[in-house]
């Protein structure tokens, strides 16, 4: 699949509650599927996307199905810093201490929908 039919597929998966099996099908994969019966189900896709693209995916400033997340260059060829890191997340002791942590933490003046841009 390339990225612009992927483009087409996230797309089209977000502006939907539901969606024709039939007509997923023939996103997904870009063949005719003849013979097939067409049924609705329900659309519950959430997506994660990772790249070294500048611009991943078309959005607008008021755009609110996307979150688009720049993260930083500044690791980029700083291999000890991922190996140290995985070292951390092996050590049961660690994952842990960052679970018990992050159970405790208050949130109760937490505005989950104040999003900053």
């Amino acid at each position: 699949m390339g990225f612009s039919q992927f483009t087409t597929l996230v797309k089209y998966q977000l502006c939907f509650s539901t969606a024709k099996f039939h007509d997923y099908l023939l996103l997904a994969f870009f063949d005719a599927f003849n013979g097939l019966t067409s049924f609705s189900i329900n659309s519950y896709h959430h997506f994660i996307i990772t790249t070294n693209k500048a611009n991943p995916i078309g959005t607008t400033k008021d755009d609110r199905r996307k979150l688009i997340i720049r993260s930083s260059d500044q690791l980029i060829g700083k291999a000890q810093y991922f190996t140290d890191m995985y070292a951390l997340l092996d050590n049961v002791d660690f994952v842990r201490t960052c679970y018990d942590y992050f159970k405790t933490y208050d949130l109760s003046g937490y505005e989950y929908k104040n999003i900053p841009i």
